[in-house]
């Protein structure tokens, strides 16, 4: 989650049950954060091994899916209704969901409800988070449990074989061969001794040697094989953003903005690399998809609040999809010395010549470095965070056992989570043929205590 924190402490291995506060002692956000994640894994675990990996609870039609318009504009759609995916509690209690893509005319569909959890500032939702009588400073964020309805016309297993997808593909098949989530590739970090200018600031032991406690972000923008993928950090976990003041059109590269940061530290400078989001993008994300652009910024005006980028933006967007522009703080440096080389403004996950690349240590600022794995495959949006500290002179980062070499460690990523719904087969310019594939469960029945 990109948010403003110090740091994010859980880890269920730690098999923690509550955080008990101290009289008299500091309060910090990550002490909050984990007492609620402690409490959610706990309730979302139980309730995946209660009713499965996914089951609908909302009633007979509940995200039954059905066809409308006609044959020249055809459209899926699934009742509202109330369901568990993943241990996730999936509501939606008015209205429908709708499958917003193409549709051949004789095409032949799997249908699934797609669910995962993401992160909004008071940037991010219309809901009354922040509270105004502050006079600007914001509070806490949300983390909110998003749905969409999905149409794949190709679906592959666990062992990679493609479901033959036709009106004789059954239920129980489709259940049994359903896919589990992608294995997550995997990063190390460190802190090494650099020289610096600021021997008399930073204790001249240090290896990290920022002047702030940070909380890197290091997110993969493009995934693939380790060969292919490229990726993107921030010093702040991705949190800095700037909110678009006017809609913006494809051919746009000067943007009005509402803000540009409360100080130096959180602004916008000539070189940073932007990344322009909205309700679309984040509403509709997609692992596999391709990622959005990254955009970089060559002029800043502070008195007009605007900036502008290399190139066209590429896209239309209205205030009411709620648009902003989220910093991320890469640079190409020396290959030779462990710098990033960049491709469209994200940097490669290693180095060398493409037919023999080396995955070696990559350096990002102040001794920070990371080692992405090589043969291994990474999916858009997988993360790492890396906690650096100014009172040890070092990240916060695991070690392997009996040793000082960082471990390798797997990505953290906004899990989606899937529940099949069905078969759709289209037949022209008549109405589609359904195969039914829902799980449902009943409420426990209740019996009178004094049954006449």
């Amino acid at each position: 989650m990109k948010g403003d924190f110090s740091r994010d402490t859980f880890d269920p291995l730690y098999n923690f049950s509550r955080v008990l506060l101290q009289q008299g002692r500091v309060q910090l956000d990550a002490d909050f954060n984990e007492q609620s994640a402690i409490l959610l894994h706990m309730l979302r675990r139980l309730t995946a091994d209660l009713f499965g990996p996914y089951a609908i609870a909302g009633g007979p039609d509940a995200f039954r899916v059905a066809g409308e318009g006609n044959a020249a504009n055809r459209s899926l759609v699934a009742r509202g209704g109330r369901a568990y995916v993943g241990g996730y509690l999936v509501e939606v209690p008015d209205g429908e969901l709708t499958f917003t893509g193409e549709l051949e005319p004789n095409g032949r569909y799997i249908v699934y409800l797609d669910v995962w959890e993401r992160h909004v500032t008071y940037h991010e939702t219309a809901a009354p988070i922040r509270e105004v009588a502050l006079g600007g400073p914001d509070t806490a964020t949300r983390a909110q449990v998003v749905c969409r309805l999905r149409a794949v016309d190709e679906l592959r297993d666990d062992a990679g074989e493609p479901f033959d997808i036709n009106v004789d593909l059954t239920c129980d098949v489709l259940h049994r061969r359903w896919p589990s989530s992608p294995a997550r590739g995997s990063m190390s970090a460190r802190a090494v001794e650099t020289r610096s200018d600021e021997a008399c600031v930073v204790p001249s032991d240090s290896r990290y040697r920022g002047l702030e406690n940070q909380l890197y972000r290091v997110e993969i923008h493009r995934g693939g094989g380790a060969a292919e993928a490229t990726f993107k950090w921030s010093r702040d976990n991705g949190s800095v953003v700037f909110p678009l003041a006017v809609p913006i059109r494809q051919t746009d590269t000067q943007l009005s903005l509402l803000h540009l940061g409360r100080d130096e530290r959180f602004g916008l400078r000539p070189g940073d690399w932007v990344e322009l989001v909205n309700d679309d993008s984040s509403l509709n994300e997609r692992f596999d998809a391709s990622p959005p652009p990254l955009h970089q910024v060559v002029a800043v005006d502070p008195l007009e609040r605007t900036a502008t980028l290399a190139g066209a933006v590429g896209v239309n967007m209205d205030l009411a999809t709620r648009p902003l522009l989220r910093r991320w703080d890469q640079r190409a440096g020396e290959e030779s010395e462990g710098g990033l080389t960049l491709v469209d403004g994200a940097a490669r996950t290693w180095r060398g010549e493409a037919g023999n690349p080396d995955f070696g240590w990559l350096a990002l600022e102040d001794g920070i470095e990371v080692q992405f794995a090589a043969n291994q495959r990474y999916r858009r949006g997988d993360y790492w965070l890396i906690p650096a500290r100014t009172a040890t002179g070092g990240i916060e980062w695991p070690q392997q056992p009996g040793t000082t070499n960082p471990r390798p460690m797997p990505a953290r990523r906004a899990e989606h989570y899937t529940m099949p719904l069905g078969v759709v087969i289209m037949q022209g310019n008549d109405d589609p043929r359904f195969v039914d594939c829902r799980r449902c469960f009943r409420p426990l029945n209740v019996e009178e205590c004094n049954p006449a």
